[in-house]
Parts: C-alpha cells; sequence; structure tokens
C-alpha cells in the first residue's frame, strides 16, 4: 500500500508527528519521539527530524522522560 506524508508537525518538546495519507484516502498520524531510530523513514521525515531534534532539546526530552517514571 502506498501512503503519502501529507503532514509533518513538529511539537515544542519533541516529539514529531506525522499525518499520511493512504491510497484510499484515509489518514493515519504517528508519532515520533526523539532519538528514535529515523534510518526506515521517508527522507522528508528524516530531514525534519535532524532539524527539529537538536542536542539540547534531545536532551530536555530524555530528562522530561527519567523525571515522569
Amino acid at each position: 500500500m502506498t501512503v503519502q506524508i501529507d503532514m509533518i508537525d513538529r511539537h515544542p518538546i519533541g516529539p514529531i508527528q506525522i499525518r499520511e495519507i493512504d491510497e484510499a484516502g484515509d489518514y493515519h498520524r504517528r508519532v515520533i519521539l526523539p532519538g528514535a531510530d529515523i534510518s526506515a523513514e521517508p527522507a522528508e521525515v528524516q530531514a525534519a527530524c535532524a532539524d527539529h531534534w537538536t542536542a539540547e532539546r534531545v536532551a530536555v526530552w530524555k530528562s522530561a522522560q527519567s523525571l515522569a517514571s
């Protein structure tokens, strides 16, 4: 099944939400968290992650996650 990336939304605290449209016109959303393996993602998603996930933002995200657990 072919999907098209419709939107890449960068959340201020780090996660990136991807909205995709499949061949039937249905929307699917998924979230990629800072530090995730993005090697299998399309180039435009990899570029968005590389741009948005600064070292400082990833460090803040990881720190917040350790406090939450």
